[in-house]
């Protein structure tokens, strides 16, 4: 993980995922600023070049999400964090 504040950015990471023996590796999931102090762990994404649209890389299920988003919330704080919603 890499923290950069830049805009809305706060930090990068790479995440190493096993799944029934065969390990993953999503680069760019990202921790962004949402307003009112919060913030939000986003998976990697990429643009469609005919409309410009952004997507997600990766769908998986929100289970997963939420334990990334509590490893990277916890390696960027350096504490405990609770998730929303």
């Amino acid at each position: 993980m890499e923290r950069c504040d830049r805009g809305t950015i706060i930090a990068v990471a790479c995440v190493r995922l096993g799944l029934e023996g065969v390990e993953v590796l999503l680069q760019g999931v990202t921790m962004r600023r949402s307003g009112e102090g919060k913030a939000e762990v986003q998976p990697p994404q990429f643009r469609d070049p005919r409309t410009g649209a952004w997507f997600p890389a990766a769908i998986l299920p929100d289970s997963v999400w939420q334990a990334i988003a509590l490893e990277i919330g916890e390696a960027v704080t350096g504490r405990p964090v609770e998730l929303l919603g």
